[in-house]
């Protein structure tokens, strides 16, 4: 465990990965924000708060891919996994993993007989 980081330490702004922790001294809730925030490698954080409302407000603002309340590192393969900014681009596990490998397109296909003018005209029903 690493105590008193600095938010200008470079253990603090970079993305090191190891069995260790770092733990920074935050003034009040705007304060902790700032530093949960001022790094551009934000791929998850935890929070170990009591009060759940403000636990949930911090979560909310708090800039990462996933952030935990009273807990750490739980994955569930149903729930996206990925950071923001440079923790990297799209999602792991969850629905959301495919995204960046679908396109989607739309196709209209009129079952009618009558052309399409490109105004408000009395047309068919449509089936969509």
């Amino acid at each position: 465990m690493f105590a008193d980081v600095k938010s200008d330490m470079r253990i603090f702004q970079e993305e090191v990965f190891g069995p260790f922790t770092s733990v920074t001294p935050f003034k009040d809730e705007a304060d902790a924000l700032r530093l949960a925030n001022d790094s551009p490698f934000r791929a998850c954080g935890s929070d170990p708060d009591r009060d759940v409302a403000r636990a949930h407000r911090v979560a909310s603002a708090v800039k990462a891919g996933i952030v935990w309340i009273n807990d750490h590192h739980r994955l569930d393969p149903a729930s996206p996994w990925g950071g923001v900014d440079d923790s990297g681009i799209g999602r792991e596990f969850g629905t959301e993993s495919f995204d960046d490998h679908f396109n989607t397109k739309s196709v209209m296909v009129a079952t009618h007989d009558q052309r399409s003018t490109g105004t408000a005209t009395r047309r068919p029903r449509r089936l969509n």
